[in-house]
């Protein structure tokens, strides 16, 4: 029997800023100025392409992963399993806020969704390569293509994938293969390698054949690194759809709520505009 429902009930106090066009719409600023009020920001899709620069005082922060509600104290920050996450980018950027403001966030109001993807040193490799699409080169394209092919890694996938020799090897016979084919055979670091890459977080497949001793070492220095920031996310039917007609966010696997953005893909204006949908009317489900 149909049983009405306040509104109130159906209405869940969350505003979703969406770039229309491509990117450098303000989204950063207009969030950091949202988040003032904000409990939770989290961002849902996309990589260190972002750049979000924000000025306080005479110091300027410049964000790749980390969502721009980062400069308030109380704000919990999540990075969303729809996101591919460059690990080594991340601990920069961390580190450029513990310098900043003398806070380690992770694990404490931080989070990486359990099954946002690893966007690897080989990815970045293989997007070295470009000449033709005009991407950044860093590794985005090629991670989204292995998630979609789900040969990725997830992070929740690295703690059993590390001790798999039998994955390992596959994983890294597929990784050469591809290398093979796109004619990649750096031997030797060079000038363009991130600063650090060869210390204690270095990264062990960025040049030359990739190794199950190197796959291992690259996926044991994530989770040490990153491990205790990684929180579950829900597990409703609809997250496994790659085809994102609604753009999903779940927090700490208690809630789902399901924004509904169907064509914003072929939305367009002059001034690259900036939808902003506030208190949403959402589908709320919980699994218990």
């Amino acid at each position: 029997m149909f049983k009405w429902v306040p509104l109130r009930a159906l209405i869940m106090p969350a505003t979703v800023v969406l770039g229309a066009q491509w990117g450098d719409e303000g989204k950063g600023k207009m969030v950091d100025q949202l988040a003032s009020t904000a409990d939770w920001v989290a961002r849902f899709q996309g990589g260190n392409n972002a750049g979000h620069t924000i000025v306080i005082g005479d110091r300027t922060l410049k964000l790749n992963h980390l969502p721009s509600g980062i400069t308030y104290p109380d704000c919990q920050l999540v990075l969303g399993d729809g996101m591919v996450i460059d690990p080594w980018t991340l601990e920069k950027e961390l580190e450029d806020w513990y310098a900043f403001d003398a806070e380690r966030p992770e694990g404490v109001r931080l989070w990486i969704s359990e099954r946002a993807h690893v966007n690897l040193p080989f990815h970045r490799r293989i997007d070295g390569t470009d000449v033709k699409i005009g991407t950044t080169k860093r590794g985005i394209g090629p991670c989204y293509g292995d998630k979609i092919e789900r040969v990725g890694i997830r992070f929740c996938d690295i703690p059993s994938r590390m001790a798999d020799p039998e994955w390992l090897a596959y994983t890294a016979e597929r990784m050469n293969s591809r290398l093979d084919l796109f004619g990649i055979k750096d031997t030797s670091p060079s000038e363009d390698d991130p600063i650090g890459w060869d210390t204690i977080s270095r990264q062990a497949t960025l040049h030359g054949e990739i190794t199950t001793q190197k796959l291992a070492l690259d996926l044991s220095w994530i989770w040490q690194r990153f491990g205790k920031a990684v929180a579950p996310t829900g597990t409703e039917s609809i997250t496994v759809t790659i085809p994102a007609a609604e753009q999903t966010v779940s927090i700490l696997g208690e809630k789902l709520a399901v924004v509904r953005v169907d064509g914003i893909d072929n939305f367009s204006a002059p001034g690259r505009p900036v939808a902003i949908i506030s208190n949403v009317m959402v589908q709320y489900s919980s699994r218990r």
